[in-house]
């Protein structure tokens, strides 16, 4: 079983803040953000292009039953921002609104 991360966690990654400055000019600029129906993080997955349709679809085989949002690195600026999306996210595929604040 997956453990949940935090939003501040999640957003560490989709905004690059885990990596030093000087390797900004290589840090990937998309992210798959995989969470649970009930709104947790499950996982991050970060590439330099925008993934396919083909990598989203694996994606989703790894977790069973959870939704992903594709990011861009300048996309979230705050980590509320990210808990937003998910909720947004959750609201259209029509599961409860889980805790992700």
């Amino acid at each position: 079983m997956v453990s949940a991360m935090t939003n501040q966690e999640a957003f560490i990654l989709v905004a690059n803040l885990d990596r030093p400055e000087a390797a900004q000019a290589s840090r990937p600029r998309h992210s798959l953000v995989v969470f649970s129906p009930a709104g947790e993080v499950q996982a991050v997955y970060r590439y330099r292009r925008p993934p396919d349709e083909r990598e989203k679809q694996a994606i989703l085989a790894l977790h069973p039953g959870c939704l992903q949002l594709a990011m861009e690195a300048g996309s979230c600026q705050q980590e509320s921002t990210l808990g937003r999306a998910i909720r947004r996210q959750l609201r259209q595929a029509g599961a409860p609104s889980g805790p992700a604040a």
